[in-house]
């Protein structure tokens, strides 16, 4: 494979840092340039929803509730890395637009149920659908092996490096409907 732009920048900062790891730089410099490439990406998707990354979040966190229980709204906060009034804002905004409802539970009066609305629910399912189109074309280079295994790879690094600063990595808040 022939060298990218990152080696040659790996080697020059070799050069002026001797003894630096540039293997892990290489690795963690290239995924944050993924990162921010998947993420431009999937904006581009969701615009002509006329949606942004962190509403396709939240109505995609709640797809998957029972369409009349919705989800206690403290189980949203892992999948969007908020403050609980963060994700009050955002649930307000949702809501103006008319994308989900919120409840009070009946079983805690301390706890509130947020649910889509149908409106919601078909702008989650065509939204899941256009980032499912978008993840697809991204990793149109690799074959079904490499797929697999770069899943794998970073599923380990996940649940093996960042469970507690990636909620996502290691809880089950968002498959549970309590």
């Amino acid at each position: 494979m022939s060298p990218d732009f990152l080696d040659r920048l790996l080697t020059e900062w070799l050069k002026a840092a001797p003894g630096i790891d540039t293997a892990s730089l290489g690795i963690v410099t290239r995924i944050r340039r993924l990162a921010n490439y998947l993420e431009k990406r999937a904006a581009a998707a969701l615009a002509p929803l006329g949606l942004a990354l962190w509403q396709f979040e939240v109505l995609t966190a709640l797809l998957h509730a029972p369409a009349r229980q919705g989800m206690h709204a403290c189980h949203l906060l892992p999948a969007a890395l908020l403050s609980p009034a963060a994700m009050t804002n955002r649930l307000d905004r949702l809501e103006s637009s008319g994308w989900i409802l919120r409840q009070p539970d009946p079983a805690d009066r301390r706890a509130t149920r947020v649910l889509l609305t149908p409106a919601g629910r078909a702008l989650a399912r065509r939204a899941l659908k256009a980032y499912s189109n978008g993840a697809r074309h991204a990793l149109a280079g690799f074959t079904e092996v490499e797929r697999t295994e770069l899943d794998r790879l970073l599923r380990e690094f996940l649940r093996g490096q960042c469970e507690s600063e990636c909620p996502l990595a290691a809880s089950d808040s968002l498959t549970s409907n309590s």
